[in-house]
């Protein structure tokens, strides 16, 4: 194993060049793009299908609940991160964002995806999902070329969360998926709870 986080990412060129910002609403379409690239195709991330997740993406980084950094190099998008500080309501959002939220659930009945949405609503709600504690860091995917983006953007979600006074940050990834947990044990998160197929993990925020 790698003795330090910078050992980890061999110094990559691109490490000083990215730059991390809050993502808008006009950065949807490339955030998608990183995902579909970032996750296998039958992720639950990618249950919607591009074009009802860039309609979801939009309606998310108008949520006032929530966290939404991108890293860019030269304005091109190398990554993303989003997290929930408390529960996601649709209710509040029909308020917050009314034509944003419209347009979402008329992307999902145009493309044919209401019943992977109830499967995937009803999933949420079973097991180890339910017991996933806020603030939760929900999705993260970074170009293969940019992999020090990956350390730039979790740090500035954590400090973002120490500035609303969270002292702790947690996130879910597959039991399987033994790099990624890696990632994250090497930026100093610990199990937290775990099942066959997912390991949910921790981390004190000081």
């Amino acid at each position: 194993p790698t003795s330090n986080i910078m050992d980890y990412y061999k110094m990559e060129d691109h490490f000083t060049t990215v730059s991390i910002r809050n993502a808008s609403s006009q950065d949807a379409e490339e955030i998608v793009d990183i995902l579909n690239n970032s996750f296998d195709p039958n992720d639950e991330q990618r249950i919607l299908g591009t074009n009802a997740t860039i309609s979801l993406v939009k309606l998310l980084i108008k949520q006032h609940d929530t966290l939404f950094f991108i890293a860019e190099e030269q304005n091109d998008i190398v990554g993303y991160i989003w997290g929930q500080t408390k529960k996601l309501s649709l209710l509040k959002s029909l308020f917050n964002t009314p034509l944003l939220l419209l347009k979402f659930c008329f992307s999902c009945i145009a493309h044919n995806k209401l019943i992977s949405i109830l499967k995937y609503i009803l999933k949420q709600k079973q097991g180890i999902y339910r017991s996933i504690p806020l603030p939760h860091l929900v999705s993260f995917g970074v170009k293969s070329t940019y992999k020090s983006a990956g350390f730039l953007l979790l740090s500035k979600a954590e400090k973002y969360l120490k500035s609303k006074n969270k002292n702790k940050c947690f996130l879910l990834t597959a039991a399987n998926n033994k790099t990624t947990q890696y990632f994250y044990k090497k930026n100093g998160y610990k199990k937290y709870k775990s099942n066959d197929l997912s390991v949910i993990l921790c981390k004190e925020l000081s």
